[in-house]
């Protein structure tokens, strides 16, 4: 038996283990995420009150959103957060301006859109995405909160 041979496995596990490890330059960082919530009627059209917590573990900033239904129709949106360990105490973080589409598949908010919102939320939210006005016979809807995770 040769020595080379388990300097070979001891250079390989190294590798390995430099691979796992997080990569630390920004362009190599998935920053940007989506919180969805999706909301199925399971084929009957989704009711005013329909609601779907989310609970996130990473800090994260708003900066806009998404909506998507199977069917053109109209829907607002409350949405609601705390911290995990104040859960079930929730408080309103979009003021006067939730989300919204109106006579439409998809609409979409930017950071304009989302301004007068709570835009910083830390690790451990809780959310609730709750279905506030709706018509049409929409019986699959997803809101998207878009947001830049603070701790990578």
């Amino acid at each position: 038996m040769t020595d080379s041979a388990p300097q070979g496995l001891i250079d390989a596990m190294a590798d390995l283990h430099r691979a796992m490890q997080p990569k630390s330059a920004p362009d190599q960082v998935a920053r940007n995420v989506n919180l969805t919530f999706c909301f199925d009627g399971g084929g009957a059209p989704i009711a005013v009150g329909a609601h779907v917590y989310l609970w996130t573990h990473f800090p994260a900033r708003i900066n806009g959103y998404a909506v998507m239904s199977d069917v053109t129709g109209s829907v607002t949106f409350a949405l609601t957060a705390c911290p995990e360990t104040s859960f079930p105490s929730l408080v309103n973080i979009v003021a006067s301006a939730p989300p919204t589409m109106t006579t439409a598949r998809s609409a979409v908010g930017d950071v304009a859109a989302v301004s007068t919102w709570t835009d910083v939320v830390p690790r451990d939210t809780v959310f609730d995405a709750t279905v506030d006005s709706i018509s049409g016979d929409i019986s699959v809807l997803t809101l998207s909160i878009r947001a830049k995770r603070l701790d990578l």
